[in-house]
């Protein structure tokens, strides 16, 4: 339902009455540019089909806040007894606002219609005649979980929310929102800053039926230009596109309708080469073309950024894995109940490739069980992949917290008896923790000496387990059965991990898993280790056990050799649907009817 107090041209018409001190141009009236109005339009028009929740993602210096601050201003005097929170990253960010919105008081005229008298000033809010007021407030304050709390608000602006790092005190200010008033609004705004809140804020939004995302590319900010006759433009256009600037074009086109001129690319080539030092993850996080081009790896993380970034890319291609929760016994692993989670609120395994048998299918599973690799840790994950000639990618992935031995061996089994190819599901446990008795519950089932078990239960697990051998070893033996992540061979089987991430021989599919390998880091004493303690890697490890077991037992035994490519099976996919496939077309219950079935004997 469109919102009478808001005019387009009525709010237009009301920016130039506003002073701004304009970085260039010193103190100015604001006249809304080509970005600002873009925004402006996205936020209409999303008020016009009844969303309320707004979530931009914006390149440098797009004059986004400076055009949000006088619509807050606007929507304050336009509906009586608005309460409204802008939210800044810092004490200095915030008190620039409130300057900059007192400032825009002072300047209205006073004849000026629906102008409110202001009652109140302060370093903490602004209060109008028609009992609206705007509050001031820091994101990051030393009080962690207070943002917004005791506070009903109908209006909310939150400004550079990717450097916000109190993810409790945003759900205690969103809990604050309203949630019925017709008059409501929320705008959350932000240069991408990595993979932290804002990103899945962003990504939540794109998917929301009751929030809107909103793009301001650099390429909308009129500003961002070599004219034709500077020594600039000479330099850095040459008449031809990069095969990457040819897709930011061609997607720009696409989505947006809008042509990237050649004095912008020159912009783009002058400001990598000159300002950024030909840093282009620094300004394709700054200056995105695409969204999804703004969330880029940073730092300094074991598996190199531009790998992680190309591996997001893949893990958010735009489909939902079917998700699904385990309901354990206690008596048998017959009694385990393995249903859909229909709301995706609650669930412990996401299933992103629905398990096939058939000539060359193969899987592998590794299992980092509770306080395995991280003793501290009882957060227990199996990650299952499928090995190809080429390639390894992943299937499925199981995560959950306090699971006993045997129920963590019962996921292993119940897995590998959905994802069976070819030979037996290869597994590989990491032997800390509580991986020995995971590994005999799993021996004792296949032996059929699993107490309260009946006779013959291992027809229906079809398990192999991985053999080790020392890296350094001249026999071609074996020496024990799963993975001890101790010294050199924790290292040896990261490096195997990072080698099959950054050449893209595996392909991640857990979005969860690209942030865990993303927090590792080489310490100034030379170890690998999570970049803070809240950082988990059980993921990570669950993930490279499978990897190297992949590398030792699979490829050399199975694949070497032989025609299983991953472009050979997606073709063969494609041609039996008729069309290139896409992973929520051809995911069935096949999961549920081959462990659900097994449960119910």
């Amino acid at each position: 339902m469109k919102d009478a107090a808001v005019d387009r041209d009525i709010f237009l018409s009301f920016c130039p009455k506003l002073q701004i001190e304009a970085k260039e141009l010193g103190i100015t009236p604001l006249v809304p540019r080509r970005s600002q109005i873009f925004v402006i339009d996205q936020i209409i028009a999303g008020l016009g089909e009844g969303i309320h929740h707004f979530v931009i993602l914006k390149c440098r210096q797009a004059l986004v806040t400076t055009i949000a601050l006088a619509f807050d201003l606007y929507w304050c005097f336009r509906h009586d007894g608005t309460n409204g929170l802008i939210v800044a990253d810092q004490d200095e960010r915030k008190s620039f606002f409130r300057s900059v919105v007192s400032r825009y008081v002072s300047d209205l005229p006073a004849d000026q219609e629906w102008r409110q008298p202001v009652l109140g000033d302060n370093e903490s809010r602004i209060e109008f005649g028609n009992r609206s007021r705007l509050l001031y407030s820091n994101a990051n304050q030393r009080v962690k979980g207070a943002l917004g709390r005791g506070l009903g608000l109908s209006l909310l602006h939150g400004s550079e929310v990717a450097y916000w790092s109190d993810d409790r005190g945003y759900k205690s200010m969103m809990a604050a929102l309203a949630k019925q008033n017709p008059h409501r609004l929320f705008i959350l705004e932000s240069t991408a800053n990595g993979n932290n809140l804002f990103r899945d804020l962003w990504r939540v939004a794109g998917k929301a039926t009751s929030q809107r995302q909103i793009f301001v590319g650099w390429w909308l900010v009129d500003s961002y230009v070599c004219e034709r006759d500077t020594e600039a433009f000479k330099t850095y256009w040459d008449e031809r596109l990069s095969s990457e600037e040819t897709h930011w074009a061609s997607a720009v086109r696409r989505r947006y309708g809008w042509q990237i001129s050649a004095e912008q690319w020159a912009w783009w080539r002058f400001t990598l080469a000159e300002e950024y030092g030909q840093d282009t993850e620094m300004m394709l996080q700054e200056y995105p073309p695409l969204p999804e081009e703004a969330f880029q790896f940073s730092g300094n993380p074991y598996i190199r950024g531009p790998a992680l970034n190309r591996q997001m890319a893949v893990a958010e291609e735009g489909y939902e894995p079917k998700r699904f929760y385990f309901g354990f016994a206690t008596d048998s692993i017959l009694s385990t109940r393995i249903e859909i989670s229909a709301e995706g609120h609650y669930y412990d395994l996401e299933i992103y490739r629905e398990p096939v048998s058939g000539d060359g299918v193969l899987y592998v599973i590794g299992h980092d069980p509770s306080h395995g690799v991280d003793q501290s840790s009882d957060l227990a994950v199996a990650s299952v992949w499928r090995g190809y000639t080429d390639k390894l990618e992943q299937v499925a992935e199981f995560a959950a917290r306090g699971l006993a031995p045997f129920e963590q061996a019962w996921v292993l089994l119940l897995l590998a008896r959905a994802y069976s190819g070819t030979a037996p599901t290869l597994i590989n446990i990491e032997m800390q923790g509580g991986g020995a008795e995971v590994m005999q519950e799993i021996e004792r089932v296949q032996n059929d000496l699993g107490i309260g078990y009946p006779d013959k239960l291992s027809a229906h697990f079809p398990v192999s387990h991985y053999y080790f051998r020392r890296p350094d070893s001249f026999s071609a033996g074996f020496s024990a059965k799963h993975y001890q992540t101790t010294g050199r061979y924790r290292e040896h089987m990261l490096m195997n991990f990072k080698s099959h991430v950054e050449r893209e021989i595996a392909i991640i599919r857990s979005p969860t898993l690209v942030n865990e390998c993303a927090s590792l880091v080489r310490t100034p004493e030379g170890n690998l280790e999570p970049v803070s303690k809240s950082a988990g890697t059980d993921r990570l490890f669950a993930a490279a056990l499978a990897s190297v077991a992949f590398t030792d037992n699979i490829h050399p035994f199975f694949l070497a050799g032989t025609p299983f490519s991953y472009d050979s099976f997606q073709t063969e996919r494609a041609a039996v649907e008729g069309r290139s496939p896409r992973p929520e077309e051809y995911l069935s219950d096949i999961f549920q009817r081959q462990v659900l079935t097994l449960s119910k004997r």
